[in-house]
């Protein structure tokens, strides 16, 4: 299959995940949510290493390797997936999904920190389209049928705190990727030690408030969104292999229509409000993200 394939269909899959996990983790706590995608999307991608990757790769890969790895798993699906399920309860999946649509400008922020990547004239265009769009669906104040759902700049920060992790995590990608070449085993190894951690500390929360966690009523369905996150992320991981980075990132963006349009029929459009107001805060967040790309 061709990298620029493989790249539309995991938009669309990651998309269709966060309409699915937004159904699935309703009425249930965000944190044992973030466990569930955890553990099952640590199983997925133990399997897919085993049969596709040489293992031989982390016997002789230098310490320093998995540091970086832990720290970017740590930051992206420890700090990030329980900020991104936090949103999805506050805010909804479709303005979570139109928030992360933002992780480029994090990304080229970080670029020119951390690697003196050049800003240009025409990336300070995409950076301020991205801020534009963000603030037109974080300043929304519509109110929701669903007494849950919040709405304004507060309760967005958590979508944008997720799209700051997974822009932040690409730092100690890229130095662990210097020590060991293989970024399936690198985030297998993250998402395995960030699994273990998170079992303990819901461990440790149950013991210490002497009640169960609330589970839901959609577990089978969690499960079966830690599948596709984790298959959606395979296939991405692939197409960087076969297709320039700039062109994965852009059709990832995919998942920003996708999830608008899903939303309302999966979860329902009076719990999700999708407005013409997130539609077009979501449209100037892509036209900025494309600049970014492909400047």
């Amino acid at each position: 299959m061709s990298g620029i394939f493989l790249s539309i269909i995991s938009g669309l899959g990651f998309g269709l995940f966060q309409a699915i996990n937004r159904r699935a983790a309703q009425n249930t706590d965000p944190f044992f949510a973030t466990f569930i995608l955890l553990f099952v999307s640590s199983v997925v991608l133990i399997l897919i290493s085993y049969f596709s990757e040489d293992l031989t790769l982390l016997a002789n890969a230098s310490p320093l390797a998995f540091l970086h790895f832990f720290l970017a798993a740590f930051i992206h699906f420890f700090v990030g997936w329980t900020l991104f399920s936090i949103s999805q309860k506050t805010v909804g999946a479709a303005r979570t999904g139109v928030l992360l649509g933002t992780v480029p400008l994090w990304g080229t922020a970080i670029g020119a920190l951390f690697f003196s990547e050049f800003l240009s004239a025409v990336i300070i265009i995409g950076i301020v389209l991205i801020l534009i769009g963000a603030y037109i669906v974080s300043s929304d104040k519509t109110k929701s049928a669903n007494v849950e759902i919040q709405t304004g700049l507060k309760a967005s920060l958590y979508g944008l705190g997720t799209a700051v992790c997974f822009a932040g995590s690409s730092i100690f990608i890229r130095y662990g990727l210097d020590h060991l070449p293989s970024p399936l085993l690198g985030v297998t190894f993250g998402m395995t030690m960030i699994t273990i951690i998170y079992a303990g500390l819901l461990g440790f929360q149950v013991v210490r408030n002497g009640k169960q966690i609330q589970m839901g009523e959609n577990f089978w369905l969690q499960v079966a969104g830690g599948i596709l996150v984790a298959v959606a992320t395979w296939w991405r991981w692939i197409a960087f292999e076969l297709t320039p980075i700039a062109i994965v990132i852009a059709l990832s963006r995919l998942s920003i229509p996708t999830v608008l349009i899903l939303s309302p029929f999966i979860i329902g459009q009076k719990l999700e409000q999708v407005n013409a107001r997130v539609w077009l805060g979501a449209g100037v967040i892509l036209a900025g993200a494309m600049i970014l790309t492909f400047s």
